[in-house]
C-alpha cells in the first residue's frame, strides 16, 4: 500500500515543480519593453537589464520596410560599455514621456554590468512644446544648475541646461532657447540670409538623463560619435 502511495503522489510533485520552473522563467524575464510599454523618463529605472529590455528591438526583422517596429543596434565600446542606438523609427512613435512630452525613440549607454548608465531620449519639438519640458523639469528639480551654449552656425546657438536630482543628471540639449517659448519664425528673423534659416519647425531635441554615480565614468568614455557628443557635465 506504500508503494502505491509514493507512485500515486510522484507525477502530482513532478508537474508542480515543472509548474514552479515555468512561474519562475516568466518572472526572470518580466519587466519593461522598448516600444511595448511607455517609458517613465522622470522615474527612469537605472538598474534595468539594457539586453531584456532592448531584446525586441535589436531584431533584424525590424529592418523590412513593412515592420512598425523600430530597430536599435548594439555597439561594444571600451571596457565592456556599450551603447544602444535607434538607427530606424517614426516621428509617430510614443516610446517614452516625461510627463505629457512625448518622445518617439531612446538610446542609451550600459555599463559592464548590462545597466543603464546614459539615456538620450528624443523627439521633435516646438519652441512652445520645449518650454513647456523645460518648466516641468523646474517643477521637479528645482532651477537648472548649469546653463550654457555654443555656435550651432552662423546664426543659431546650441542651448544645453543641465538640472541635478538625487540620483540622476538631467541635460535638455537644443536649438531652441528651452526658457523661452520661441516660435520658429522668432529665430528665422534673426537670419539675415535665406537660404540658413530654419525649415524644420520641430527640431530634434535630446533629453539626457545621466545616473548621477556614473558621471565621471560616462566622462571617461570620451565619446565622439552621434548625438553623445552633444552631452556635457
Amino acid at each position: 500500500m506504500t508503494e502505491r502511495l509514493v507512485k500515486y503522489r510522484f507525477p502530482n510533485i513532478k508537474s508542480i515543480m515543472i509548474g514552479l520552473t515555468l512561474i519562475m522563467g516568466a518572472c526572470s524575464t518580466d519587466g519593461p519593453s522598448y516600444q511595448r510599454e511607455v517609458l517613465d523618463l522622470k522615474n527612469i529605472d537605472f538598474s534595468m537589464d539594457a539586453e531584456l529590455f532592448y531584446r525586441s528591438a535589436t531584431q533584424k526583422s525590424n529592418l523590412n520596410v513593412d515592420s512598425k517596429k523600430q530597430f536599435v543596434e548594439v555597439f561594444n565600446l571600451t571596457n565592456g560599455w556599450s551603447t544602444f542606438e535607434v538607427k530606424k523609427f517614426s516621428i509617430k512613435d510614443i516610446v517614452a514621456k516625461f510627463d505629457e512630452v512625448i518622445f518617439n525613440r531612446v538610446n542609451a549607454i550600459t555599463g559592464n554590468d548590462g545597466k543603464f548608465k546614459l539615456v538620450n531620449a528624443q523627439a521633435e519639438l516646438t519652441g512652445v512644446e520645449l518650454n513647456n519640458l523645460y518648466k516641468d523639469l523646474n517643477a521637479g528639480f528645482g532651477d537648472p544648475i548649469k546653463v550654457d551654449s555654443v555656435a550651432g552656425s552662423t546664426y543659431t546657438r546650441m542651448y544645453r541646461y543641465t538640472w541635478e536630482g538625487k540620483e540622476q543628471v538631467l541635460q535638455i540639449v537644443s536649438i531652441f532657447n528651452p526658457a523661452r517659448p520661441e516660435r520658429l519664425e522668432q529665430i528665422n528673423a534673426r537670419i539675415p540670409d535665406k537660404d540658413l534659416r530654419i525649415v524644420n519647425e520641430r527640431p530634434s531635441i535630446s533629453l539626457f538623463i545621466c545616473k548621477k554615480s556614473s558621471m565621471d565614468a560616462i566622462l571617461d568614455l570620451d565619446l565622439v560619435d552621434g548625438d553623445w557628443v552633444k552631452f556635457k557635465y
